[in-house]
């Protein structure tokens, strides 16, 4: 993330993220943070008044629609998010049309792993095995970029439009 960048947050939630986000963008730059829930965008507000935040929009969207302003974004990120996507190949389609020239999207989310005791993991049938993502990022048009391995339970993927 670089100062003066335009960044989604998808799936907010607490703003964990966002804040953080915001930092790095600086006052050049600007944050989305989207949720399906208001309560969890409330929330977000709250804490931007707290820190005297002012780069952050809050947007509430639809589960399956991103609701993201074309042309606009130079960094997704979603993180803990994909894995309650149904349609993760038709979502990714839909962020296609948001990435600014060389956008990238970032998804952060649960190796699948069906014996791990994990406290705050999805269960079992929610998990989605990275090359499955691949292959669904693939069908919508990107390709991986980079990607890391030292987060201990999950993985962390950088996607580029394919081509």
């Amino acid at each position: 993330i670089q100062p003066g960048e335009v960044a989604a947050d998808i799936g907010a939630g607490s703003g964990y993220f966002t804040v953080r986000l915001a930092a790095a963008v600086g006052g050049d730059g600007r944050v989305i943070a989207t949720d399906i829930r208001q309560e969890m965008l409330d929330y977000i507000g709250g804490r931007l008044k707290e820190g005297a935040i002012e780069n952050v929009d809050l947007l509430k969207v639809e589960p399956e629609d991103p609701g993201l302003p074309a042309g606009e974004i130079d960094t997704v990120l979603m993180v803990d998010v994909m894995h309650y996507v149904t349609d993760r190949a038709g979502y990714a389609k839909k962020l296609k049309p948001a990435l600014a020239e060389g956008g990238r999207v970032v998804v952060i989310d649960f190796r699948y792993d069906p014996d791990a005791e994990r406290e705050f993991a999805p269960h079992p049938e929610q998990q989605v095995p990275r090359t499955v993502l691949d292959e669904e990022m693939a069908e919508a048009g990107f390709e991986v970029e980079k990607d890391f391995d030292f987060l201990p339970e999950q993985y962390f993927v950088i996607y580029r439009l394919a081509g």
